[in-house]
């Protein structure tokens, strides 16, 4: 037989053999080493416990095997980079607009039909004018056009008890003279202003401011119904003039004090 199959040499067979079974299996582990880095490309995703994304999950899979997902925060608008490039993510609202078309007046409106509703803008001081805003409306079912002027349009400032303190009826000029056209459902808005004078039966314009106080503001138009409201008019030299009208002491008297 050949050397091979029957070693030969200075030392015991058994030495020789003991050899060549060594490097047989240091043979055999590198080229298994090598077929598995080839094969796998390193460790397989299933060694770390984590399952790869998008991977499908096999039936029996246990609920508390963790599966990666992908995630994203940040705001909506937040510029973000992929891949090298820059990429802006925008939201953008649109705002709808809806068209209306006005029907015209068909004429003059109703005065029975006619609403005024007035207010004062808080606070009012003595010895100062007061604006009075006006909300005009109308009950009627078609738009129409109300005249406004001293001889429709009625205003009155009087003390609690009915005292006359001024009225548009003997300062027409008070009144803006101008043609307003009202819609059903609609309001229209005008401002009058009172001198803040205590004028009565007159309109000197040389007579005494009304003094402070809560009045009766009334306005309505001709044949209408009256509306009125509460007036306060405060001392500007007071320590508490800059107090709100609502916040006022109940001890206040109405009218003018002496």
């Amino acid at each position: 037989m050949s050397t091979v199959a029957r070693p030969s040499g200075p030392l015991p067979p058994r030495v020789y053999w003991t050899r060549r079974l060594l490097l047989l299996a240091l043979t055999l582990l590198v080229l298994w080493g090598l077929s598995r880095c080839a094969a796998g490309g390193g460790s397989s995703p299933v060694d770390n416990g984590a399952s790869p994304i998008g991977a499908t999950v096999p039936p029996g899979t246990p609920a508390s095997t963790p599966i990666s997902t992908p995630t994203s925060t940040g705001p909506p608008a937040q510029s973000q980079k992929h891949h090298g490039h820059q990429s802006t993510t925008t939201r953008s609202s649109r705002v709808r607009s809806v068209r209306t078309r006005l029907e015209a007046p068909s004429g003059r409106c109703d005065l029975t039909t006619v609403g005024v509703h007035p207010s004062v803008t808080p606070p009012s001081y003595t010895g100062q004018s007061v604006t009075v805003h006006l909300q005009l409306s109308t009950k009627g079912s078609r738009a129409c056009t109300l005249p406004v002027d001293a001889d429709h349009l009625l205003i009155s400032v009087t003390t609690s008890d009915g005292s006359a303190v001024w009225s548009s009826t003997h300062c027409p000029d008070a009144v803006p003279q101008r043609s307003v056209v009202l819609r059903p459902h609609w309001q229209a808005g005008l401002d009058v202003v009172w001198s803040g004078l205590r004028t009565a039966n007159s309109c000197a314009t040389d007579a005494s401011p009304a003094g402070p106080g809560r009045y009766l503001l009334q306005t309505a138009v001709l044949t209408g119904e009256p509306t009125s409201t509460s007036l306060e008019l405060l001392d500007p030299n007071a320590s508490s003039g800059a107090k709100s009208p609502h916040a006022a002491s109940s001890g206040a008297t109405d009218g003018p004090r002496p």
